[in-house]
């Protein structure tokens, strides 16, 4: 705003006298560290993590530990307990979410759609999934224990879960790492894809969605046409989001 107002500076404000070098750095500043700095870095090592589910990325070690035990409980009435164990990380200690976006943050509900459901999607963090009697039910007989003895970082952190049935018997996982996530095995294209068509019908139909896959798909090769057709398509779905009305 103030450069619209005919604002101007010193060109040389980095290495004038008295501008940011000499009022930040020492005369033995080390330019070569500085040009250094954070190499590698991490979107090229130990790269990018794809998120598989649509909630906080720790919930998805608890999300995947649970998905491993969901074939084998195969009668959710029958649980008499559910225990997490996992680092110490109070803020997805939430063991009574009332709401989709507290269930995000929850370590106790994203263990308790994936046990009851066997997927993990958009519609799990819906308030009225939040609200079933299942899902309260199996809650109530969840318990989350933080550990000092695992690591916080993601990178070496662990999560485990064992579910305890009413006849005594009882079945556990664990989770180093979910899918896609460093040193993980890759997802694949169609667990990815699953993921894409969930987000993108939320607010497009089916044809509108598949196109734009299509057309991201190809994006480095897009005609100035294909550009246009995929920005309308993004387009559609800002509009129907916000509520504007966008040019044509």
């Amino acid at each position: 705003m103030l450069a619209a107002r005919g604002f101007t500076g010193n060109p040389s404000v980095i290495e004038a006298e008295n501008g940011y070098r000499d009022a930040f750095f020492l005369e033995e500043f080390d330019y070569t560290a500085l040009l250094a700095f954070g190499q590698p870095y991490r979107m090229v090592d130990p790269g990018f993590a794809i998120k598989q589910f649509p909630s906080q990325y720790p919930s998805h070690f608890v999300i995947t530990a649970a998905l491993e035990l969901h074939s084998r409980v195969s009668n959710p009435s029958e649980i008499a307990s559910v225990k997490i164990t996992g680092p110490v990380m109070n803020y997805v200690n939430r063991p009574a979410p009332q709401t989709g976006l507290e269930g995000k943050f929850s370590f106790q509900y994203a263990a308790t759609a994936a046990l009851l459901d066997g997927e993990v999607g958009i519609g799990t963090f819906k308030d009225s999934r939040v609200q079933k009697s299942d899902v309260q039910e199996v809650l109530g007989k969840t318990t989350f224990v933080q550990s000092e003895d695992i690591p916080k970082d993601m990178d070496k952190m662990y999560v485990e879960i064992s579910v305890t049935l009413k006849n005594g018997d009882s079945t556990a996982a664990r989770c180093d790492g979910p899918k896609d996530f460093w040193g993980a095995p890759k997802l694949s294209r169609d667990e990815h894809m699953k993921k894409i068509r969930d987000c993108l019908r939320l607010r497009l139909d089916e044809s509108a969605a598949e196109r734009l896959i299509e057309l991201c798909a190809s994006l480095e090769k897009l005609s100035p046409a294909g550009v246009e057709e995929m920005t309308d398509i993004a387009g559609c779905f800002e509009n129907r989001v916000t509520g504007r009305e966008l040019p044509s």
